[in-house]
């Protein structure tokens, strides 16, 4: 009931946005945004979200668990993500943007053409830090389940020469973040971009 509602909602509030101001979202982020309101709504209720929050992994004989954490107060945290469709070398890019409250505060998606998997993760994070420093953010906290991006990014590695300049731009943008960081999580339970790309009419 409460999707339907927030649903319908958002439906309502992009019709207008469309008609007002001569620009309405894509349809699947209408879907994405009112979900994540609907499962905030039930959180704060009491009742089971409805996303889920754990994702459980096998390594050996143990289990990892990952959770969603929100950032620090007056902190947003942006996870990227990509999903790459090999049969036809395009790839979808997603960039999810939360409040330490869990509320979503913006978010990105677009197609990319690919030349490797690598490649487009490293620009979702571009287009992550990007939006950050377009909007003045001054505390930021990204996250990529590519381990090899985030240690390159962190310099815990020799830097890839295949995204050597989109790297050197992301740390030339973070020169006007107060607090920037950069962490490698293990694959979420929603991976956006692969419901954003694979959804598209």
């Amino acid at each position: 009931m409460e999707e339907t509602a927030y649903l319908y909602w958002y439906i309502w509030k992009n019709r207008n946005l469309g008609i007002f101001q001569g620009h309405a979202m894509p349809p699947q982020l209408v879907v994405q945004k009112a979900m994540f309101l609907a499962d905030e709504f039930c959180r704060v209720n009491g009742k089971d979200p409805l996303i889920p929050p754990v994702l459980q992994l096998r390594d050996g004989l143990e289990d990892k668990v990952q959770r969603w954490s929100p950032p620090p107060e007056d902190v947003i945290k942006c996870n990227t993500d990509a999903a790459v469709d090999v049969k036809n070398g395009v790839a979808g890019l997603a960039v999810v943007c939360r409040n330490s409250r869990g509320i979503l505060v913006d978010g990105l998606a677009f197609k990319q053409s690919i030349s490797s998997v690598l490649m487009v993760e490293t620009l979702a994070l571009r287009a992550a830090v990007g939006w950050a420093a377009r909007n003045g953010l001054k505390d930021i906290i990204f996250e990529s389940n590519s381990k090899e991006l985030v240690q390159a990014v962190n310099k815990k590695v020799h830097l890839p020469w295949q995204i050597e300049p989109l790297v050197l731009s992301v740390w030339e943008l973070c020169k006007s973040f107060s607090f920037c960081e950069f962490n490698y999580v293990l694959p979420l339970f929603l991976n956006i971009s692969r419901f954003r790309y694979f959804h598209q009419d």
